[in-house]
């Protein structure tokens, strides 16, 4: 299936194309100078649009300022980590988690991209253990997840129909059943709630450690106001730059 928001970015240029072609070939024989004036002011309409748009990168402007922040964290990484080593990265929205093998030689180990390959009980994993790793306790999980509706479907979702639920797009709402699904994330809410609180009660790194883990980085300015990360003992401080941190384990 096409996905309708996709699918316009690249049929209303062609769309322009074909409509302003098609009427300088009608008019052409007909009423020459009408066709072209109406081709012409459909170009330039399109190209003003165009140009228009392109002021749209003002909204990423601070995102991406804050980004460079990122560079000499790559930097040490690149200097300091192993091949392949595996970074886990405290931070609420996930911004620099899909970075870090993009521009080091390391991988992540969360990420709520899993779309495809990876195990149901992998996923669930790398859930409770970022749920912990932001600092939520098991008397604020239920709350939390009423809250956070949306990561359930981020990281669980069966189809495109679970992780869209949210979305009022009048397409999505005719082929979905929204009761059906809402009622599949209240039980998987109150699943995970369950094993979140049993996963709380275990030791943090024994679990972190029953896949490969070398770094945990957090991010102040991203990840909330928590900063139950220095409760984690095992966790040894490396490098720190500005308000980012790079802590090894103490394996």
């Amino acid at each position: 299936t096409i996905w309708p928001q996709h699918f316009v970015q690249y049929t209303i240029l062609i769309a322009f194309i074909i409509l302003s072609y098609s009427l300088a070939l009608f008019f052409n024989k007909r009423l020459c100078k009408l066709g072209i004036f109406l081709a012409i002011c459909l170009i330039s309409l399109s190209f003003t649009l165009g140009i228009k748009n392109v002021a749209s990168y003002n909204a990423a402007l601070y995102d991406f300022n804050y980004q460079q922040n990122y560079a000499p964290i790559f930097d040490w990484l690149n200097r300091n980590a192993t091949k392949d080593c595996v970074v886990f990265v405290k931070e609420k929205k996930e911004i620099l988690v899909p970075l870090i093998p993009a521009f080091t030689s390391c991988n992540s180990y969360h990420t709520s991209y899993v779309f495809v390959g990876v195990p149901t009980e992998r996923i669930k994993h790398n859930y409770l253990s970022s749920l912990k790793l932001q600092g939520v306790k098991p008397s604020e999980i239920d709350e939390y997840f009423k809250s956070n509706s949306d990561e359930i479907h981020a990281y669980l979702f069966r189809d495109w129909k679970d992780i869209f639920l949210h979305n009022s797009n009048p397409w999505l709402t005719s082929i979905s059943n929204r009761a059906a699904i809402r009622s599949w994330q209240d039980n998987l809410a109150n699943q995970l709630s369950a094993e979140f609180k049993d996963f709380y009660k275990k030791d943090f790194m024994s679990e972190l450690l029953k896949f490969r883990i070398d770094y945990v980085i957090w991010d102040e300015a991203r990840s909330g106001t928590s900063d139950n990360i220095k409760e984690f003992t095992f966790l040894n401080e490396v490098y720190v730059y500005k308000n980012i941190h790079i802590y090894e384990l103490r394996k």
